[in-house]
């Protein structure tokens, strides 16, 4: 298994020559961002968008308006760190996934509380630290998705990666996986799912396993995962998340080509 990855470690690149900066947060601000997202307008005196799941206006435009709180966020604890200015880029043209490091978590971050509901909701430093510890930890430019999978426990307790371990040991957890709604239908959460499954087989393992929520549902993530060839084996209950998740997975045999990118 591969050495713990070094995307988490917030250090700006110094093109300009200029001081490198490190990305710390105290307990008032991470709790100030945790209350913007979960829509406790009490806490943020109403500020920011009032949450994923309901939004004080509502409308289609609430993910966009919760990315852009938390860019807001990342600039002003981190600067230009987690801001960052990547090149123009025609809307046809994506590069190639490569790895996720400290210039990419603040979009990251941003696309990933957008979705919190399919995802799961993390604060900044959770966020970073997942980023750290992944095996696969993948971004596609120009901000258009990311991947992380694991090898070992993203975190603990994590009921759906122990539900799936259990039952197939040699396995890489896609704990999440998203692609920003300005350039979905291209074929990117393929690319990145294929980034997955080479890291997986280069490491020797049996499959690749996820869970996409049944209750809620999520028929695009269904629709995507039936796509790509995975199959339900199992789901459970989570209780204190209020929702009901199904488990896919699909063997690595079934998958070809691609070198992969490993961190």
């Amino acid at each position: 298994m591969a050495g713990p990855n070094q995307a988490g470690v917030a250090a700006s690149p110094n093109p300009a020559g200029k001081r490198a900066r490190t990305v710390r947060f105290d307990s008032g601000t991470t709790d100030f961002l945790q209350a913007s997202l979960s829509g406790d307008n009490a806490r943020t005196g109403g500020k920011h968008c009032s949450g994923h799941t309901s939004c004080s206006d509502g409308g289609p435009g609430h993910a966009s308006r919760v990315q852009g709180g938390v860019r807001a966020f990342w600039r002003r604890q981190a600067g230009p760190i987690n801001a960052p200015q990547h090149p123009a880029a025609d809307r046809k043209s994506v590069t190639e996934p490569r790895r996720l490091d400290a210039r990419d978590l603040g979009w990251a971050h941003a696309l990933n509380q957008a979705h919190a509901v399919e995802l799961a909701d993390a604060s900044p430093e959770a966020f970073r630290d997942l980023a750290a510890r992944a095996t696969v930890a993948c971004v596609l430019d120009p901000e258009a998705g990311f991947i992380l999978a694991f090898r070992d426990p993203p975190s603990r307790p994590h009921p759906n990666y122990d539900w799936l371990i259990a039952r197939y040991p040699s396995l890489l957890y896609v704990d999440r996986i998203v692609v920003d709604a300005r350039w979905r239908r291209r074929g990117l959460a393929r690319r990145l799912c294929d980034e997955a499954f080479a890291v997986a087989q280069r490491l020797g393992l049996d499959c690749v396993g996820c869970e996409v929520n049944e209750h809620p549902p999520n028929i695009g993530s269904d629709a995507f995962h039936a796509a790509m060839g995975f199959s339900v084996c199992g789901s459970q209950r989570l209780t204190d998340r209020h929702k009901t998740v199904r488990y896919l997975i699909k063997r690595t045999g079934a998958q070809s080509g691609g070198g992969g990118v490993l961190r």
